[in-house]
């Protein structure tokens, strides 16, 4: 028998429990029915109409996605915008929509732990947002202090991007490590207060970078759907070897074609 839509999200309950979500977040099915039989689970980081549109030529029943379609500010579903467009595609297609957004960051494996694996940081921990909302990101050492030139290779390399907007704070070797995956710039003063060098993040805004900088702190925003992305293809096989432990013969990929919003050009 296939797993149901209620199925699979009580195994990604199990990995990034609901309860660990930000306040004002959305996490959870977005549209479709929870008794629907699943064979293939397509993840994404956008439930975009492009995005939708390429799981259902895939043949997915379940498309997770880490950021939610639906937030409480949305008080309109209309079928020639979004997000009422993707609502109305995905219904029709018989595709279910669910998210694992602030859950997923703060969960262990998850975006923020593994960003923090894949940059080989040791003695990881959660860092503190400071209100109320702990583990939204985390915190850890290199092995040894490494000069910020060289480190801004290996993230380049890491996040497969050239594109970085460093905030150079005090000069000296960095060993300690604040990531937060997507946008983490106002996390600079938690980050600081555990003794960061360095916050790598995305969105950072300018006076977000205005407040690093006179902690000392330097900050790397290396792109929200870069620091989000590379995390959740690492994330997708781990929750396919969590869904084929419970004996499930399911196809569970990523949407490899899916592009940032934003470009760099030069």
């Amino acid at each position: 028998m296939k797993p149901r839509v209620k199925d699979i999200l009580h195994v990604l309950e199990a990995m990034a429990p609901s309860s660990l979500a930000a306040p004002w977040d959305n996490p959870g099915l977005q549209v479709g029915d929870r008794d629907q039989e699943v064979a293939v689970v397509q993840l994404a980081l956008d439930p975009t109409p492009e995005v939708l549109a390429r799981a259902i030529a895939r043949g997915a029943q379940l498309l997770l996605c880490h950021h939610p379609l639906i937030f409480p500010h949305v008080q309109h579903l209309d079928a020639g915008t979004f997000p009422g467009m993707v609502v109305a595609t995905a219904v029709r297609a018989e595709v279910s929509i669910a998210a694992a957004h602030t859950n997923l960051d703060a969960a262990a494996p998850g975006i923020n732990t593994i960003l923090a694996g894949l940059l080989a940081l040791e003695n990881v921990e959660a860092l503190e947002a400071g209100s109320g909302e702990a583990g939204i990101g985390c915190i850890g050492d290199l092995a040894a202090p490494m000069p910020l030139s060289a480190l801004l290779r290996r993230i380049r390399e890491v996040f497969r991007t050239a594109a970085l907007r460093v905030v150079h704070g005090a000069e000296r070797p960095i060993q300690r490590i604040a990531v937060v995956g997507g946008s983490g710039g106002s996390l600079a003063a938690p980050a600081a207060a555990q003794g960061a060098e360095l916050l790598l993040t995305g969105d950072v805004t300018h006076h977000q970078a205005l407040a690093a900088r006179t902690l000392g702190l330097t900050v790397v925003d290396a792109g929200h759907f870069e620091t989000e992305r590379i995390a959740l293809e690492h994330f997708a096989p781990l929750f396919a070897a969590a869904l084929k432990e419970r004996g499930w013969q399911l196809v569970v990929t990523v949407d490899l074609e899916e592009q940032a919003p934003v470009t760099v050009v030069t």
